[in-house]
């Protein structure tokens, strides 16, 4: 099993949250690593949209999350990435993250099952769940 690809996710967050929050690494991992990372795979998934289909997550519900069709609309295509990464919705997400009692995911299980929705996340489904 040590071929596999490494994983971690914040214990301290609510469940539904682990996967959008968790990065290809193990700990330990610092606050500004995990962003790094988190930035790594905001821009993929931005990436694995294309500009069509990132302009309608970005714009799917003007309604709900208005900071996502503000940056749709006031930025280029090129900085939705980096924009959504510090977007007020997006930081208030990782700033649930309680970093002092944080620590290594203990379960190869729970490792494989945040690899396996990792892997089904889209762009969509993370700015839903901002």
């Amino acid at each position: 099993m040590d071929d596999m690809k490494k994983v971690w996710a914040p214990r301290t967050v609510p469940e539904e949250l682990q996967a959008l929050l968790a990065v290809e690494a193990s700990w330990p991992i610092t606050p500004g690593q995990h962003q790094s990372l988190m930035e790594s795979k905001v821009a993929k998934l931005f990436q694995e949209a294309g500009p069509v289909g990132a302009r309608q997550a970005l714009e799917m519900s003007e309604e709900h999350f208005p900071e996502m069709a503000l940056i749709a609309r006031n930025q280029s295509a090129k900085a939705w990435p980096e924009a959504l990464m510090w977007s007020d919705s997006m930081q208030a997400m990782l700033s649930r993250i309680q970093w002092s009692k944080e620590g290594p995911l203990k379960s190869e299980a729970l490792k494989l099952d945040l690899l396996d929705q990792m892997e089904e996340q889209s762009l969509q489904s993370l700015i839903e769940s901002l």
